[in-house]
C-alpha cells in the first residue's frame, strides 16, 4: 500500500474511534448507563431486546446482571408477558444497567 493511501485509511479509522467514543461511550457513560451499556450503544441494545421479545414464550424469564467492581451483584429478573412485554419481577442490588432501555419498551 502507498504510504499516502496508508496514512489515509490509519487518519479515517482514527476518526472512526475518536468519533464512537465522542458520540457514544461518553454521553451513556456520563447518563450513569454504567461502561457495559456504553460499550453497546443503545440502538444495539435496543435490537437485542427485541430480539429476546421474539424469543421468549409468554411468563418466560429473562434475567440480566452483573457484578460490579467491589464484587457486589446487581439483577433484574424479566417475566415476558402475553402481549410481548417485559414485567420486572425483582431486582437485586441496584438492579441491571439495562432496566432502563428495558422499561422504555414494557
Amino acid at each position: 500500500m502507498q504510504p499516502r493511501r496508508r496514512l489515509f485509511v490509519i487518519g479515517i479509522a482514527a476518526f472512526t474511534v475518536v468519533s464512537r467514543v465522542a458520540t457514544t461511550f461518553a454521553p451513556l457513560y456520563l447518563m450513569k448507563q454504567g461502561l457495559r451499556a456504553s460499550l453497546l450503544p443503545a440502538l444495539n441494545l435496543a435490537q437485542i431486546i427485541e430480539k429476546l421479545r421474539e424469543r421468549l414464550k409468554p411468563n418466560g424469564l429473562l434475567i440480566v446482571c452483573r457484578t460490579d467492581s467491589v464484587g457486589v451483584n446487581h439483577a433484574t429478573v424479566f417475566e415476558s408477558t402475553r402481549d410481548s412485554k417485559f414485567r420486572v419481577l425483582l431486582r437485586l442490588g441496584g438492579g441491571s444497567e439495562v432496566e432502563g432501555l428495558m422499561r422504555e419498551r414494557l
